[in-house]
């Protein structure tokens, strides 16, 4: 009998180690959807510094859902006047949005249903998309300042029971905060040496460890190279 799970692990390996083959050259450019990370985390991405931490097998399933399900959305929303996969490149960032319409640019995420759950409560308290997933906020606006729209619009998809919530933002209330970001980054790269760990993103756990370091591909040497 054939092992389906090691067939499709097997597929995702060679699939992510093509990707990165595609992508090992230096290009220099910001990565819309690395804004709002770590300055060091940037800095080894740009860099195609090697992964000390690459995704397992589980990560990579994970990023294959999350692809079927933007391809899922793609299908049923994309006309002729509704374009998916966008790529837009400058000197300075690269950006990729999941679809483009007449006056908006669509990012698509999807979640577990808890995180809806998660995202309810944040608002019941007061708080704004900007505040509690600024990096998505951050990747759309950048998005819509490339592609010159006046609205742009994150949509997340529950991996679950594909229940949808979309948020609707103006570019103008998001473009300081993209300026902003994309001004510190080039600073950062401008001085050309290794900045320090500065982890941004997902607050602390219950230790005061924070959140972010536990998603980054470099955390082992990053680790090593706190005192850089």
């Amino acid at each position: 009998m054939i092992n389906i799970e090691n067939l499709v692990n097997q597929y995702l390996e060679k699939d992510n180690k093509k990707q990165k083959e595609e992508h090992s050259t230096y290009s220099g450019l910001i990565s819309a959807s690395s804004l709002g990370q770590c300055y060091r985390r940037i800095f080894y991405t740009i860099h195609k510094t090697e992964q000390s931490n690459p995704p397992d097998e589980r990560a990579l399933r994970v990023f294959s859902c999350g692809n079927l399900f933007h391809k899922f959305l793609q299908d049923i929303v994309s006309t002729d006047n509704r374009i998916p996969e966008r790529v837009y490149k400058d000197d300075v960032v690269s950006v990729r949005i999941d679809l483009e319409a007449e006056d908006a640019v669509y990012e698509f995420k999807s979640m577990h249903s808890k995180g809806f759950w998660y995202m309810d409560a944040e608002i019941k308290n007061g708080k704004t998309i900007q505040e509690f997933k600024i990096e998505h906020c951050l990747q759309v606006g950048l998005g819509a300042m490339c592609f010159k729209k006046e609205n742009a619009c994150l949509v997340y998809i529950s991996k679950d029971d594909l229940c949808i919530k979309q948020f609707n933002l103006k570019t103008k209330d998001l473009e300081p905060l993209v300026t902003k970001e994309v001004d510190a980054i080039k600073k950062v790269l401008s001085v050309g040496v290794l900045p320090p760990p500065e982890p941004r993103l997902y607050g602390k756990d219950k230790k005061g460890n924070p959140k972010e370091c536990e998603y980054c591909a470099f955390k082992d040497r990053c680790m090593t190279e706190r005192e850089v």
